[in-house]
């Protein structure tokens, strides 16, 4: 089975850091904004991660 999408929890520093290097390794990155920060929604945008919008 290959895997080519991951969830991602929090787009704080570290998560949106290792959102950007499995980005940069071709995966799909998810993650849920609901509630966040506008800093964390602004880094998962920079890191072209995919809002579920749950």
């Amino acid at each position: 089975m290959k895997l080519d999408t991951i969830g991602v929890m929090s787009m704080g520093d570290m998560g949106s850091g290792v959102a950007g290097v499995l980005r940069q390794h071709g995966y799909n990155v998810i993650t849920s904004l609901e509630n966040r920060s506008k800093d964390s929604i602004i880094r998962a945008r920079e890191n072209k991660i995919t809002d579920i919008e749950v």
